[in-house]
């Protein structure tokens, strides 16, 4: 299970065009699955410090993969949004998790296949 979720992150970090981090590609994955959210937010999800969040997102930024956003209501508050391609990256890493886990699944025989599932 661990060499699948390494062959996952490879895969997706290998794509052409978009060279991410660990971080980065969990940061994209926050994003794509919760939506927008604030830097502190994105930094608790992460577990790392604000200021590190804001390098990550510095980082994002420059490969246009995400777009920061002041609060309308809040200019203290910073949204962090996917931009078209950080949501194209996000869908080809649920698309290559998806094809992965299925191969995980099919190298299991039907018991092997129940205690996964009882146990993700």
């Amino acid at each position: 299970i661990v060499m699948q979720a390494r062959a996952l992150e490879a895969t997706v970090a290998a794509d052409p065009g978009v060279d991410l981090s660990r971080h980065e590609l969990l940061a994209i994955e926050i994003l794509g699955e919760s939506g927008p959210c604030i830097m502190r937010s994105l930094a608790e999800r992460l577990y790392i410090a604000v200021n590190s969040v804001t390098t990550l997102v510095d980082n994002l930024e420059r490969k246009e993969l995400v777009r920061r956003e002041r609060d309308t209501d809040d200019r203290r508050l910073v949204w962090v949004h996917l931009t078209d391609q950080g949501q194209r990256v996000h869908a080809h890493n649920c698309e290559e998790r998806q094809r992965l886990c299925q191969a995980l699944l099919d190298a299991l025989n039907d018991d092997e296949q129940e205690i996964y599932m009882v146990l993700n």
